[in-house]
């Protein structure tokens, strides 16, 4: 039976991994590791959330007449960052544990324009949209778990993870009161993400639930270069931030044998939410 529940449990990841859905989860919110001992594992997941950009659109014309510019604020709504993680652990003592990750994220969401302040006759300006269509490249980050007390059935802890990210990929968009003036171009983001937890972990035999309140903080820059119909060069430099702070979040770690574990968890806040899975194999 245990044999069939880790076979099911790899064939799961494997799954998850080969579709590349996935930004971190969590993770239970305690040191899993032990004082002196590596660990390796991997999650993905998936995560949608609002973000906000404030910074300066410009454009080129090919003739001397000079750079327009439009200050300006974009609201990035339904962001879908999807990436896959791999992680190395070392436990520091019983109660405390570190570990690096690496691996590939994505990002696509849609973006309208909601104020600027342009010269008549510009592209750039209330109401316009575009598509953000990103492809995987390249993410970091690293993390620690720590266990404040233990009480044999609830032990209480916490996490706190950062990464970076740099999704980027191709955008294009027309002028709202202008239907033949197009600009088209690549994007860039590049942020990142800080998530602290804090909770109690409920132990029940191998089965543990585990969740409470945490910070989700998005820091970073949309850096856009591209082409207009009249031959302009455009470009924009965004400052990056997220629209919620403060969330919940809620999971459950399952103890597939003594050196296995794999857990599954969610987040939420008032513009953010996010999905995801892991397994850890701890080195003895």
């Amino acid at each position: 039976m245990k044999a069939r529940i880790q076979r099911a449990a790899v064939i799961l990841m494997i799954g998850f991994s080969s579709y590349a859905s996935a930004l971190s989860p969590i993770g239970p919110a305690q040191a899993l590791l032990g004082e002196d001992q590596w660990g390796v594992g991997m999650n993905v997941g998936y995560q949608s959330m609002d973000l906000v950009a404030d910074g300066t659109f410009y454009e080129y014309p090919p003739s001397p007449a000079g750079t327009r510019e439009t200050p300006d604020k974009i609201a990035l709504k339904d962001v879908e960052s999807i990436s896959s993680f791999v992680q190395i652990g070392l436990g520091l003592s019983p109660e405390w544990d570190i570990y690096g990750c690496i691996g590939a994220s994505e990002a696509q969401g849609d973006a309208t324009v909601k104020s600027a302040s342009s010269a008549a006759g510009q592209a750039f300006g209330d109401g316009e949209q575009f598509d953000l269509n990103g492809s995987h490249s390249l993410a970091w980050g690293f993390g620690t778990r720590f266990t404040l007390k233990d009480c044999d059935t609830v032990k209480w802890g916490g996490m706190a993870q950062m990464t970076w990210q740099k999704p980027k990929g191709n955008s294009a968009w027309t002028a709202k009161n202008d239907p033949g003036y197009r600009v088209d171009g690549t994007w860039e983001m590049d942020y990142w993400e800080l998530i602290v937890a804090v909770g109690p972990t409920f132990v029940y035999d191998n089965v543990q639930f585990y969740g409470g309140p945490f910070l989700h903080m998005v820091r970073g820059d949309l850096d856009f270069a591209g082409s207009t119909t009249d031959t302009s060069r455009a470009s924009t430099s965004q400052n990056l931030k997220e629209e919620a702070l403060v969330g919940a979040y809620a999971g459950m770690q399952f103890d597939l044998c003594r050196r296995q574990l794999f857990y599954v968890d969610g987040q939420f806040t008032g513009n953010a939410w996010g999905i995801g899975l892991g397994a850890i194999l701890r080195m003895e």
